[in-house]
């Protein structure tokens, strides 16, 4: 059978793993292969990259430099109209013209791209290829810069003109200069239409690396994520955005002056969103409070890697707007007495650190929160109440500094539990908050105080859907009279055991409820599995691991279920 009696899709593919050479072979005897690029109909993305091969007794790990595997008289026959395409830059000139011919060839035929993507690993390559082929840049719609190279000349100064460009994507994987900040190579981005922007770089140990790409004046600009050091604070905010919505701000100023801060506030006066992040900065709090201060617009805040004082916490005015509040990582200091902070507009807050640095006491009120997590070490900090929580989720907490623990939560139904042992503020929880539940994760050493507390828990807990019970780094020990009574739960659906082993009497046995729909048995002793029973018995399937790990049939086993029980389990 020839391969011109072939479907066409079925060729490309073929085509897919040839080399250069071998397409041309073919090429020369089957029209179907030669004209492999000329169906309008099968795929529009172009994949300009290179055949790299190492060489082996290249010095540095050289690349040996091959030909494209698209020759251009293949893209120059063709009638697709390709709106993607991805280019891989080396080293060398040469390089850059074949990409840049067979761009200007597709921009000579009307069928110019909206979408391309650049890996450059020569010397800032992809400033030469826009050199080449500037109408082509000119009409994108969609670029994305991945940069590896060196940028060697400290007066280097180029500019990127894109009238039509709405997203850009700038990513610098390693240093491209050499130089000192002083004679600091810049790449100037002039795009009146871009509406989303990545300007990022590789973070280097305890500061963030500013980007070669220098920002003007952009009037629909929605969404940026953005970098700031000392040398370019003053400019950031003569810079008005009024448009953004969504900002993501890596702080990398030490000094800041008062008059600084107030531009960075006043030049963000409708962003909805802001994930502050430093590398544990002095000023990232004074910079926190300005924000916060100045603006009514804001409902979502991620603060990553802050020190946080008083200053940040001195009144609930700033805080007024806020809806979702996550704090991941950093450090808080509190130098003044005992402070409690009241936030009636908080919906969702979550607090991760390690760094609790006082000798004072936070307190929060958090009357109207539906979501809550917490994670940290420290008694600086505590929630004093949170009535109308629906999802809560405590990961290795100091039980003491939480006394809404002890309050009655009628509208709980999802605790998810990470602990070194069950202690009595969470068994009181348990208890009190029963009635609503419908999804718990406990993730803890010893299960013991589960035993005890919930011996009855299909008369405690009537609602719940979702179970999972993990131990943590050895088996954890559950009767099997409590598995029994969680099998007898009417409304169970999923059921989940993580290094867990059941004892109790030999006779016996745990019947599974014929209406369960997920059952995951994972790193349980052989002698667990055979105590669960169902009629007819269940199709498990073992995986060979030291301890064995069964699903409940190949259907479920190739869905994941989502046990919640990763830090700040909500959405940001």
């Amino acid at each position: 059978m020839s391969l011109d009696s072939l479907p066409a899709e079925l060729v490309e593919i073929i085509a897919g793993h040839l080399s250069l050479s071998d397409r041309m072979s073919l090429g020369a005897t089957c029209r179907r292969m030669e004209a492999l690029m000329d169906q309008p109909k099968l795929t529009t993305k172009l994949f300009l990259h290179l055949n790299i091969k190492r060489t082996h007794n290249a010095v540095d790990g050289v690349h040996q430099l091959l030909d494209f595997p698209i020759p251009r008289w293949v893209v120059a026959n063709s009638r697709r109209t390709y709106q993607n395409i991805s280019v891989m830059l080396n080293d060398g000139s040469s390089l850059v013209e074949k990409a840049a011919e067979i761009l200007n060839l597709l921009h000579e035929q009307g069928k110019s791209p909206k979408y391309l993507k650049v890996e450059d690993y020569g010397c800032v390559s992809v400033l030469n290829l826009y050199n080449l082929c500037q109408p082509t840049f000119e009409g994108l719609k969609t670029l994305r810069v991945s940069l590896g190279g060196r940028l060697r000349d400290p007066n280097y100064y180029r500019e990127l003109n894109l009238p039509e460009l709405r997203s850009l994507h700038w990513r610098e994987v390693s240093c491209l200069s050499l130089c000192n900040a002083q004679h600091k190579p810049c790449i100037s981005l002039v795009a009146p239409q871009l509406e989303q922007l990545v300007a990022e770089t590789t973070p280097v140990v305890g500061h963030f690396r500013m980007p070669h790409l220098v920002l003007n004046t952009h009037p629909k600009l929605t969404t940026a994520s953005l970098t700031l050091d000392t040398s370019t604070v003053d400019k950031f905010f003569s810079l008005q955005y009024p448009a953004l919505t969504k900002l993501s701000l890596y702080w990398s100023v030490r000094q800041v002056s008062d008059a600084q801060l107030a531009g960075v506030a006043s030049c963000l006066p409708n962003v909805a969103s802001l994930m502050f992040r430093t590398a544990l900065l002095e000023s990232s709090s004074r910079a926190v409070a300005a924000i916060l201060s100045n603006s009514t617009t804001l409902r979502t805040v991620l603060l990553k890697e802050c020190i946080l004082t008083e200053e940040v916490f001195s009144d609930s005015l700033g805080w007024e707007h806020v809806r979702n509040l996550h704090i991941h990582g950093g450090m808080i200091k509190l130098n003044a007495p005992r402070r409690t902070l009241t936030l009636p507009a908080l919906e969702t807050f979550c607090m991760k650190t390690d760094f609790l640095e006082s000798h004072h006491m936070l307190s929060l009120r958090l009357p109207n929160v539906r979501e809550l997590s917490l994670s940290f070490k420290g008694y600086c900090f505590e929630v004093v109440s949170a009535p109308h929580v629906e999802k809560l989720q405590l990961l290795l907490l100091s039980w003491q500094s939480h006394s809404f623990l002890r309050n009655p939560m009628p509208y709980l139904h999802t605790l998810v539990v990470q602990t070194g042992r069950l202690e009595e503020p969470l068994l009181s929880l348990l208890r009190s908050s029963t009635s609503s539940l419908k999804h718990l994760t406990i993730v803890c050493h010893s299960l013991m105080g589960f035993d005890s507390t919930l011996y009855n828990i299909d008369t405690m807990l009537p609602k719940l859907e979702t179970l999972a019970l993990i131990g943590v780094q050895e088996l954890s020990e559950l009767h099997k009279e409590t598995v029994a009574a969680i099998c007898r739960l009417r409304k169970l659906k999923k059921l989940h055991l993580e290094r867990v082993t059941l004892i109790g009497p030999d006779e016996l046995f745990v019947t599974v409820p014929q209406d369960l729909e997920y059952l995951t048995l994972r790193n349980v002793c052989r002698n667990t599995f055979a105590m669960l029973r169902k009629t007819p018995y269940p199709t498990f399937q073992p995986k060979e691991t030291i301890l064995n790990r069964y699903y409940w049939n190949a259907h479920y086993a190739a869905r994941e279920l989502d046990l919640g029980y990763e830090w700040c389990l909500f959405q940001i």
